[in-house]
């Protein structure tokens, strides 16, 4: 061991050395390290002078505490049959295959399949309810045809001189279809 001498203004400067040596290396010890961890996305160096080591695969959204969808135990709601519908359109056969004789609105018919499409007009919902209806002529039973712009939800009703001629289809409806 060094034998240490006894003069303490020798000794303060000594430390006083150490102490900035110290200080010289924790400073050259951190640039150090700070890049040892660059890499080519966080500095300008290329992504060749990464090597082969395979990059961590994160997702570019963090994941939520909760799942897409409706949580367990939401009740949930959906578009319940109103009992009595603003209006009611009725699909007749248009005439007799038999015979071709024109249908009317006055001629005997049952109603075999109905359908409610929900139309959200401002500011008041309008429910119309399309019914199916049979006529019996000639023996043979004569079934109307639903309306290619019946949908389960549209926009706003569309009046017949818009409809004929055109196809309409609602933008993106998930109930499109249900019941056709």
């Amino acid at each position: 061991m060094i034998a240490l001498p006894n003069d303490i203004t020798f000794l303060k400067a000594k430390i006083q050395i150490l102490w900035e040596e110290n200080e010289q290396l924790k400073a050259e010890n951190s640039e150090l390290r700070c890049r040892l961890g660059l890499n080519s996305t966080n500095s300008s160096k290329p992504p060749s002078s990464d090597g082969l080591k395979k990059k961590p695969i994160t997702p570019a959204i963090p994941r939520e505490k909760h799942k897409k969808g409706g949580q367990k135990g939401h009740k949930g709601n959906t578009l319940k049959r109103v009992a009595n519908p603003d209006k009611i359109i009725k699909h007749l056969p248009t005439k007799c295959q038999c015979c071709w004789r024109e249908f009317t609105d006055a001629d005997k018919h049952e109603v075999i399949q109905n359908r409610q499409v929900f139309y959200l007009p401002q500011p008041k919902l309008e429910v119309t309810e399309h019914q199916l209806c049979e006529i019996y002529c000639c023996g043979v039973k004569h079934r109307g045809e639903y309306q290619q712009a019946s949908r389960l939800i549209q926009e706003e009703p569309q009046s017949p001189d818009k409809v004929e001629g055109k196809k309409w289809r609602p933008k993106k409806s998930p109930g499109r279809n249900l019941l056709d």
